[in-house]
């Protein structure tokens, strides 16, 4: 925390809180920090894997408070949440509900096999987002990893890399009923589609959306496609 608050540009904000489910938690620091996670690394999948042995090595366990995402004070309105918590996806979504209510976008790094021991993969992220309103739109990136066996050399890794990792996935609130959107929501999901996710054909939506409400003139929207990149 000492050297976040040392580094910090006038632009960000750090808040001394281990968002969770509100409880208390034993945090495993692992070999990579990447890794540390309040969840126990499976050795079950790290052996089906042959990959991250040493990455995943519990080398110190922290007994830690969380506190939930509705509980924290100081934090704004959100429009855009980043998660990326090994595990604990679900735990924060659950306890932020009020927090999360005008967002417009979260962006949540899913899996698809458990490195750790109960882990929610994507599908059980999806289905509490989708109780909060939220639809899956996208994936941002996917990783997938070559499954080494005895034989395993004889096929090229690059070409072979086929059992799916995780990813960084986006979801919306859902625009199905864009009608439940307000003005600047659609304002704040239209930059948020531009700027962060590169979805601008929901961007185009989200203004066209405005333009039908009489909040944005027509004009405005071909100005916008002017500063698009080269459409493919």
């Amino acid at each position: 925390m000492a050297k976040l608050l040392d580094t910090a540009t006038p632009h960000e904000r750090y808040l001394p809180d281990a968002i969770g489910s509100g409880d208390k938690g034993l945090l495993r620091v692992c070999e990579s920090d990447g890794f540390t996670s309040f969840l126990p690394p499976s050795q079950t999948t790290i052996g089906y894997l042959n990959y991250f042995h040493s990455h995943m090595r519990v080398v110190e366990t922290i007994e830690m408070e969380t506190s939930k995402l509705d509980d924290v004070t100081g934090i704004p309105g959100i429009d855009l949440l980043k998660i990326d918590v090994q595990g604990s996806e679900v735990d924060v979504f659950e306890g932020g509900a009020a927090s999360l209510r005008d967002a417009v976008a979260i962006i949540s790094e899913v899996s698809f096999i458990r490195l750790y021991e109960n882990q929610p993969l994507f599908h059980d992220q999806a289905s509490v987002l989708e109780r909060l309103g939220f639809q899956f739109t996208k994936f941002l990136f996917l990783k997938a990893r070559h499954l080494r066996s005895r034989h395993s050399g004889r096929l090229d890794p690059k070409k072979n890399k086929n059992q799916l990792i995780d990813g960084d996935a986006v979801f919306i609130r859902n625009f199905l009923e864009d009608k439940n959107y307000s003005d600047e929501q659609l304002k704040h999901l239209a930059i948020c589609a531009d700027s962060v996710f590169e979805s601008y054909d929901l961007s185009l939506r989200c203004i066209n959306t405005l333009v039908d409400r009489g909040r944005v003139g027509a004009e405005k929207v071909e100005n916008y496609v002017d500063l698009l990149p080269t459409l493919k």
